[in-house]
């Protein structure tokens, strides 16, 4: 098994590790709040509020956190030379930049959505994002930024597609 030196993660590297650091401990912060305000009847006005994490929330919110987890996986990985004798079908910077940019936008969309509120006369109940959500849109943007620097100064080129030149054929002499 390789060993790891945690003296090789630096600069960027150090960013996109410790952000997926970081985001994972932010999953088990409030990341949704659902509150409820109103009257019971005659008995006069109560409310209660709850949070789920990042954990009991939206598949796709899941989904970011665990992509986000492995853009650092895959810069610990890179630095332990676990993937220097791999086939990737692109260079390891570009494939850090791709999912932690995707975890990003699916942060960002997904909290397009996920403001409610409802009621009326006395009775409200709103739902809508918390703190961790936030701050792990900023930590999950701030990898991508990182991830970036990576890719821009690795010399690593995007894929392409292979070119088939098709020749046309010759007419036939006459």
């Amino acid at each position: 098994m390789a060993e790891f030196d945690l003296n090789k993660v630096k600069g960027n590297d150090r960013f996109i590790a410790g952000g997926a650091i970081v985001l994972f401990i932010l999953s088990f912060f409030p990341w949704y709040t659902v509150s409820y305000k109103g009257a019971l009847g005659g008995l006069g006005g109560f409310g209660t509020s709850g949070s789920l994490n990042g954990w009991h929330i939206y598949g796709l919110n899941k989904v970011a956190i665990l992509l986000a987890l492995a853009a650092g996986a895959i810069v610990i990985a890179r630095l332990m030379g676990l993937l220097d004798s791999i086939d990737l079908p692109a260079g390891v910077n570009l494939i850090t930049l791709a999912v932690s940019g995707l975890a990003t936008v699916i942060l960002v969309l997904r909290l397009l959505g996920s403001y409610h509120s409802a009621g009326s006369g006395s009775l409200k109940i709103t739902a809508h994002p918390g703190f961790g959500w936030y701050v792990s849109i900023l930590v999950s943007a701030a990898m991508t930024y990182f991830a970036y620097l990576n890719f821009k100064t690795s010399g690593e080129a995007m894929p392409t597609t292979p070119s088939h030149t098709v020749t046309p054929p010759t007419p036939p002499s006459t």
